[in-house]
């Protein structure tokens, strides 16, 4: 009897749909609730259409201000159909860009001694650090990234997290001396993977960033009940990740945010 055939991208599309149903506990489903029903709010106020954004909502608003920003062109339907977008939004954009980002902004610190005199070498040293620390930081990369972003959406934010970053290390310990090449061969006497915590700025733009309350100023923005901030990726790409870890048979493709919860 031949054997059937089937492709690998059929089994994967066939162990998609066999994938287990995650029973949550009663507390998991509890808070799993709280926080679907505060995204939930959040969206349904970032879909209200306010007079701050002429009539239209936060969503639409950072859409169509993003397709602009890039003259983005309507594909046509009909062949009788003409499509104009002229550039002058997105040269705008450039040109303020420009003007703000070659401006001299660099720190100038200045510190003073117990009798309020300049101490000048100290604050020259200061300023030192502060400029090398965002080189190492890569702080001018981060901010075209936020000036452009700022330039373009309502409102841009700025998180700053410690970050774990693993590097390979290996201590030295004094060596042999080589007579032919007049140096010591290094040894080893300690190796592996060290961890290292430093504080990373992380750039969230409008949408990714749910609101208890839009409407709260920015100057009160620490009086929020709840901020949510979440980012999504394809299925592709997070099995390329989380697939080795145990729940990873429980996610399904094309889930929604709105799933219902069940403990």
């Amino acid at each position: 009897m031949a054997k059937k055939l089937t492709s690998r991208l059929a089994e994967q599309e066939q162990e998609k749909k066999e994938k287990e149903k995650y029973v949550y506990e009663k507390e998991e489903s509890q808070q799993a609730i709280r926080i679907r029903d505060a995204m939930r709010d959040s969206y349904d106020q970032m879909n209200q259409t306010l007079d701050e954004f002429d009539g239209e909502t936060l969503l639409s608003t950072c859409q169509q201000n993003r397709l602009a920003a890039v003259s983005f062109l309507t594909p046509i339907l009909n062949d009788g159909e003409v499509r104009v977008v002229t550039g002058t939004t997105e040269g705008k954009i450039d040109s303020v860009f420009n003007s703000v980002f070659n401006q001299n902004i660099e720190n100038n610190i200045r510190a003073f001694n117990e009798n309020d005199l300049e101490d000048y070498r100290l604050g020259d040293s200061l300023t030192k650090v502060v400029k090398r620390t965002k080189q190492i930081e890569n702080e001018e990369d981060f901010n075209e990234e936020m000036l452009r972003e700022i330039l373009v959406m309502p409102a841009v934010y700025i998180q700053e997290t410690m970050s774990d970053e693993w590097y390979y290390d290996r201590v030295l310990e004094d060596g042999d001396w080589d007579d032919l090449w007049q140096f010591k061969i290094p040894k080893f006497k300690k190796e592996g993977w060290l961890r290292k915590r430093e504080a990373k700025k992380v750039l969230w733009t409008c949408e990714q960033v749910l609101l208890a309350d839009i409407r709260v100023p920015m100057r009160l923005f620490h009086s929020q009940p709840y901020i949510i901030t979440y980012r999504t990726r394809s299925y592709a790409s997070a099995e390329s990740v989380y697939r080795h870890s145990p729940r990873w048979k429980y996610v399904k493709p094309g889930s929604t945010r709105y799933e219902e919860y069940k403990g």
